[in-house]
This record gives structure tokens, C-alpha cells and sequence, in this order.
């Protein structure tokens, strides 16, 4: 296997999420109906009117703390996973 460098896979991980999470959050300001329908689907047979009725509105700032929020901890991930995936490597390299 070959070695990763940890910040790039929690950066491209992170701007990946971000951009999911832009086109989430712009879906239902557009299609807040459709959210919630699309949600329903995969819910599978769970009654989430309730989640629904107390949701708050979209806001700039809720979407920019939200983006904030998941880029954060997506990068973190990222390089927690790079650094397991270079330990599992050496390990790896090691055995052969």
C-alpha cells in the first residue's frame, strides 16, 4: 500500500463533505417539502413529522455554523484515518 499524507485526506474529506452539505442545505431551501419527503423515503416507515414541526428555519448563519461545524470535524476524521490507514500499512509492510 502506499502511504497517505493525513491533512490532505482530512481536507479533500472535509471540502467534500462541505460541498454535500452546501447542496443539502440549498436542496431544501428550494424544496423544503421535498427534503422532507426524500427523508421519509429513507427513513423507512418511521413518522418523523415530529422532527419536522420543530425544526427551526434556514438561516445564513445556521447553514455557516453547520459548514463550519462538519468541515471540522470531517477533517479530523480525515486525519485520523490517514494516520490508521499508514499505522495499518507499516504494519503491513512489516508482514510481507
Amino acid at each position: 500500500m502506499n502511504k497517505v499524507k493525513p491533512l490532505n485526506v482530512g481536507a479533500t474529506l472535509a471540502a467534500t463533505v462541505v460541498i454535500l452539505y452546501l447542496l443539502c442545505a440549498l436542496f431544501v431551501m428550494l424544496v423544503p417539502n421535498g427534503a422532507e419527503s426524500a427523508l421519509n423515503l429513507v427513513a423507512h416507515s418511521l413518522n418523523l413529522d415530529p422532527v419536522f414541526d420543530q425544526a427551526p428555519d434556514l438561516t445564513f448563519v445556521g447553514v455557516l455554523g453547520g459548514t463550519l461545524a462538519v468541515a471540522v470535524y470531517f477533517f479530523v476524521t480525515g486525519v485520523v484515518f490517514g494516520w490508521i490507514y499508514n499505522r495499518f500499512d507499516r504494519v503491513g509492510a512489516a508482514a510481507r
